[in-house]
């Protein structure tokens, strides 16, 4: 009887454990505090996990600006696409894509704010194609609002992902830092992304180095916590960092 009882219970957790979501199996659901009070964040322990799921022949750094122009056909390229996750955006419930670290990184980001700080993050846009890019320019291209030539748009390599906060004021999804709180959840997360491997990808304050007028919404993921804390912790861009690691002797002379 307690022989059938025991086999039973190893049953029904192997079933449990059938279904369970992979995401569901990278969280640790108790966040912990540290001495200074701050609550640590809920999935930075389990990040190890996501080495699974990064590609080891990709380039996480790779640079596209308006000087680095992204290579279409090129290994990069044809890669990518076999690491695609496509979903819904939060805000108009479109398709989207993301590469697949990335948006797993996220997926783990999110939810550390929400459990951790009760904010709820969403993401809006992603991967592009030329054609998509090509798209955005005929739309909303103006002399206001520069939109990146087909090429030179990091958002070619799916790594770059615009994330929004809801704005419980409004009940609707913000990307701009118009209202207290948004602007309060976008530091919160700001000070969170890196634990997850992104950095701000167009920091403020540095336009004249990145090209691009600051944007809190569009976080770069730069595969490495390490490498983003890196870079967010001493207020680099991307093209900062990349320019130390080239030259290391003339950033230590600064």
């Amino acid at each position: 009887m307690r022989k059938n009882r025991l086999l039973s219970i190893v049953l029904c957790l192997a079933l449990l454990c059938c279904f369970l979501s992979p995401l569901d199996a990278l969280a640790n659901d108790a966040p912990s505090s540290e001495p200074d009070g701050h609550v640590k964040s809920v999935y930075t322990i389990k990040m190890d996990s996501l080495d699974e799921v990064m590609n080891p022949n990709r380039d996480y750094l790779l640079l596209v600006n308006s000087t680095h122009k992204y290579e279409f056909g090129g290994y990069y390229d044809i890669n990518i696409q076999k690491d695609l996750i496509y979903c819904a955006n939060d805000v108009d419930g479109d398709t989207m894509a993301a590469e697949k670290a990335a948006y797993l990184a996220y997926t783990m980001l999110k939810r550390d704010l929400e459990l951790s700080d009760g904010i709820k993050l969403g993401i809006y846009d992603g991967y592009r194609t030329a054609a998509d890019q090509e798209y955005l320019i005929k739309l909303l291209r103006t002399p206001d609002n520069p939109v990146a030539d087909v090429g030179y748009s990091e958002a070619h390599t799916g790594l770059l992902l615009t994330m929004v906060i809801w704005d419980r004021s409004s009940g609707t999804w913000a990307s701009s830092l118009d209202a207290e709180q948004v602007r309060k959840d976008f530091a919160t997360m700001h000070k969170k992304a890196a634990d997850y491997g992104f950095i701000v990808r167009y920091p403020e304050g540095k336009e004249s180095i990145t090209g691009v007028h600051y944007w809190p919404s569009n976080m770069r993921f730069v595969g490495s916590p390490a490498v983003a804390h890196r870079i967010m912790d001493n207020g680099l861009t991307l093209e900062e960092f990349l320019d130390e690691i080239k030259n290391p002797t003339r950033s230590k002379s600064k």
